[in-house]
């Protein structure tokens, strides 16, 4: 078959056409960036950085290099003082190096970091910069500094989903929302509340979720005390979680309303933070054990830095009474692991409470089945005692067991403690899920 003249020379021109766009392409610069530096970590006094020795006071140089145009970025909170400046801030396209400062402000606060962005559109570089400050790392969430609702939303979703925060916090806000209707009906019967709480005490904004919280000294609710309402002022006190990763929230079991429109009962069996209850008496000895207060007195200055290296007391002896047990408050697995856990307290109450946990039965042995305890028991402990993670008052797991129950004693070891306090080593953390530990071990 015959090809028309015409038809070869479109064939050839359209080739050709193609051929070129090919190479066109070819000729095209890909978008490409350059940082030359590490991440950074200045001191307080941003006298030197990790790996330029011979930066100024405040300065330090790099080089950029881009084929196109740049921009550099740095994301400041709407609160936040900015103390990084990049000078300059943005340069044209160029192949050979370009010299940018970073300027860096004295630091008297606590430790902090920012990310710098440089960008040339689809591609970009970040330098992450960190800086100590003279009053070290900030410890957020405390009582003298507690969380805001949206300090508290920042934190947890920071944590990542499902992830449970390390230790208690101290959240502070306006209830916004009350479960149940808008009603707090059931706080006599299930003896906790789930509510909101916002920053201003509206639907407006972040919201925090209390979930299943204790009332005031983390005890559970009764029909007389107050209800809550939406406007009431409170302080949560517990751990915190991002449920599923879209619900900030308390984790049930270990979090109650610390502080209620100005009033509080201190941490009761969360423990650490306020002055025991009671007066303190006692010497901690056999003829002269310690009461719960004063065991709470002898506990709160022990430091805690890991479940490894802990502070804690000589053996001493502590008198008081049973106020709560694990296990939703029955003991019947006492002949399964041969151990104990419970509150005690001088009065019985769940205010004061030292935490007695798997200790032994009288005479430094395991329980049986035959030997249950019930709340309202007198009883002496003996054993070592720790503040653990600085918030909980309790004995030193498998280190302490009865030495009496109702004035009935069984022998055992009869220590002469000292009260000196030694550091300790192998521990522990259980998951709360019903207000009060488990008692396995």
């Amino acid at each position: 078959m015959k090809r028309s003249a015409r038809f070869l020379t479109l064939l050839a021109a359209a080739a050709a056409l193609f051929t070129g766009c090919r190479q066109e392409e070819a000729d095209i610069d890909l978008p490409a960036l350059k940082v030359a530096g590490a991440d950074l970590s200045f001191d307080a006094e941003t006298k030197k950085a990790s790996y330029a020795a011979d930066m100024s006071l405040t300065t330090l140089q790099l080089n950029v290099t881009a084929n196109r145009d740049w921009s550099s970025e740095i994301l400041w909170d709407a609160d936040e003082t900015p103390w990084i400046a990049v000078t300059p801030e943005k340069g044209l396209a160029s192949d050979q190096p370009q010299r940018v400062t970073l300027t860096i402000l004295n630091n008297a606060g606590y430790n902090r970091n920012k990310t710098v962005k440089f960008t040339i559109g689809y591609d970009y570089k970040t330098l992450a910069v960190s800086q100590t400050g003279e009053r070290g790392e900030e410890i957020i969430g405390t009582l003298d500094n507690p969380l805001t609702v949206a300090g508290a939303v920042k934190y947890v979703k920071s944590l990542g989903a499902d992830v449970q925060s390390s230790s208690q916090v101290f959240v502070k806000g306006k209830i916004s929302q009350i479960a149940d209707g808008g009603s707090f009906g059931a706080s006599g019967t299930y003896g906790n509340a789930t509510f909101y709480i916002s920053d201003d005490g509206t639907t407006n904004g972040d919201q925090f979720y209390a979930y299943r919280v204790l009332y005031l000294g983390n005890r559970k609710w009764t029909s007389k005390d107050p209800d809550i309402k939406v406007g009431d002022e409170v302080i949560l006190y517990g751990n915190v979680v991002n449920f599923r990763g879209n619900t900030p929230e308390t984790v049930q079991g270990t979090a109650f309303v610390y502080d209620h429109n100005g009033k509080n009962e201190g941490t009761g069996g969360g423990g650490g933070s306020d002055e025991p209850v009671g007066t303190p008496e006692g010497t901690g000895t056999q003829a002269d054990p310690y009461n719960v207060a004063a065991a709470l007195q002898a506990v709160k200055p022990l430091t805690w830095t890991s479940n490894e290296v802990y502070d804690s007391t000589d053996e001493v002896f502590v008198k008081g009474k049973i106020s709560r047990i694990a296990n939703a408050g029955t003991f019947g697995e006492s002949g399964t692991f041969g151990n104990a856990t419970f509150y005690i307290s001088d009065d019985g109450s769940q205010n004061g409470e030292l935490y007695a946990y798997r200790i032994l039965y009288l005479g430094n042995k395991k329980y049986t089945s035959g030997t249950d305890i019930k709340v309202g028991d007198e009883v002496v402990i003996c054993g070592k005692l720790m503040n653990y993670r600085g918030n909980t008052p309790e004995t030193v797991a498998n280190a302490a067991y009865l030495y009496s129950l109702n004035g009935q004693g069984g022998g055992g070891t009869d220590p002469q403690p000292s009260g000196d306090v030694k550091a300790g080593g192998d521990h522990r953390r259980i998951q709360r899920g019903t207000g009060v530990p488990d008692a396995g071990v």
